[in-house]
């Protein structure tokens, strides 16, 4: 998770992080230590907890909606190139993009 994320998104939101503080019931230093990544692991409670005020979806402060966007594009353009390429190499392509997909 990458906290500057959270920081990003309550700045959007014009939320000070004593206010964001008081609406989730976390502690501004540790909400101080996620926004710099030196916590980098909070618990489903804490992240809910900061989706909710901060009116996102979980997925969002995590970026993993970022990474199926990403891979979704990335989809689109192998299928562009399947014509031009051999089936060994789409293959050695596909599975570079599965094992990547799994990090």
């Amino acid at each position: 998770m990458e906290g500057n994320r959270i920081r990003k998104i309550r700045k959007e939101r014009k939320l000070s992080i004593n206010e964001l503080s008081t609406r989730t019931g976390i502690s501004k230093s540790y909400l101080s230590l996620l926004e710099r990544g030196i916590h980098n692991n909070p618990s489903l409670e804490v992240l809910n907890k900061i989706a909710n005020v901060l009116q996102v979806n979980i997925d969002i402060l995590i970026g993993e909606e970022e990474a199926a966007e990403e891979k979704h594009v990335v989809s689109i353009e192998i299928k562009l190139l399947e014509k031009d390429i051999n089936s060994q190499s789409l293959n050695q392509l596909k599975d570079m993009l599965d094992h990547f997909g799994k990090d």
